[in-house]
């Protein structure tokens, strides 16, 4: 796409945007415009109108719950080799956007797209590490055990390793200590600082603990029979979940 020709499809892009339209033809709308807008941000020339296209449908997005992402082609677009900073950044925002509201049919389909994208990733795979553990409920069995695959083994390690912090995490405690509190809590027994902020970045505050109560059960139901988390690990999750044993 040349300039001309990309200036023209933003400004259609921004008519399409004044006329207020109800949530499934605003949708459909996305899943045309959406991808294309951001792959026109690599374009210095483009990239103001671009960014004034994003920022009207993120605004929209963002307050109407009934909105679907085209979480596909986001992913093609965040995923690609020749993506710029800008696509991926806007893209992961509307991936953080979409993902909640997509079926359970669009997300156990998404998962392995997901996966593959993690050894390339360092800025942003946290955030994808967590749109795995949100939807682990939603795997199809014909995708097979995602932190078991051979075919792309850094992947599956990654995640594997992501899903033992998450059983092993214990938030810190609200209650007020007898002596001085150290200034960075130590990481709980079995994970690393770096595991610990990687799981902290994207946990519901104040309070994770009933989101993380869900997550372990979807995990402990998910994990294949083969490759269940040590029973070492397990142990060290404290009296409070020692009926996860069991399951």
């Amino acid at each position: 796409v040349d300039s001309a020709q990309g200036d023209a499809f933003l400004e259609s892009c921004l008519w399409a945007l004044v006329d207020p339209k109800e949530d499934g033809p605003f949708s459909a709308l996305l899943h045309k415009m959406l991808p294309k807008v951001l792959v026109l941000l690599r374009k210095d020339d483009l990239r103001a109108k671009a960014l004034e296209v994003i920022k009207t449908v993120n605004s929209r997005a963002k307050n109407s719950p009934g909105v679907k992402l085209p979480l596909q082609e986001l992913l093609q677009v965040f995923s690609s080799e020749s993506a710029s900073p800008f696509e991926k950044n806007f893209a992961m925002i509307f991936l953080d956007c979409g993902w909640p509201r997509a079926s359970s049919e669009e997300l156990g389909r998404l998962m392995p797209s997901v996966l593959a994208v993690l050894p390339r990733e360092t800025q942003h795979q946290p955030a994808l590490l967590h749109m795995i553990l949100t939807a682990v409920d939603h795997i199809k069995p014909e995708n097979g055990a995602l932190w078991a695959s051979e075919d792309n083994a850094a992947a599956s390690a990654t995640l594997y390793a992501f899903f033992l912090d998450v059983l092993l995490y214990i938030p810190p405690s609200s209650k007020p200590s007898a002596g001085p509190a150290p200034a960075v809590p130590p990481p709980p027994p079995g994970m690393s600082p770096q595991g610990v902020k990687q799981l902290q970045s994207k946990l519901p505050k104040p309070d994770p603990s009933d989101h993380l109560l869900s997550r372990r059960l979807a995990l402990l139901r998910a994990l294949p029979a083969s490759t269940p988390p040590p029973a070492a690990t397990l142990s060290l999750l404290g009296e409070e979940f020692s009926f996860l044993l069991a399951l």
